[in-house]
Formats: structure tokens, sequence, C-alpha cells
């Protein structure tokens, strides 16, 4: 039976700040890049549209 929420953790369960924080920061990390690729792509799209040699259209883009 686990123990209630009131009771102390056992001994080596100890969770400190500085044990999560690079965790928490490479998940952010995480999704910070992962959401770049999407603001790169509509900042240069306009620009791969320019260029007829690529064959691209707004369609296709």
């Amino acid at each position: 039976m686990p123990p209630s929420s009131g009771a102390p953790a056992p001994e080596g369960r100890t969770h400190s700040f500085r044990s999560v924080a690079p965790v928490l920061g490479l998940c952010w990390m995480a999704v910070f890049f992962d959401g770049m690729d999407v603001n790169i792509y509509g900042a240069v799209m306009p620009h791969l549209l320019d260029d007829g040699s690529l064959g691209l259209t707004e369609s296709t883009a």
C-alpha cells in the first residue's frame, strides 16, 4: 500500500529543484525547437515560391 500524501518520501527518493530543472529545461528546448521549423518554413516559403526554377506552386508548397 502506498504511503499517504502526508508521509515523508522513502530515503533516496527525494527530488530537489536541482535534479528537476535540467529535465524541464530539456523538455522546454525540445518544444521550442520543434516549433522553430514551422516558423522558418513560413518565413522562407514566400521566397521559394518567387523562385520559378524550383517549380513550386502554392498548392504544392
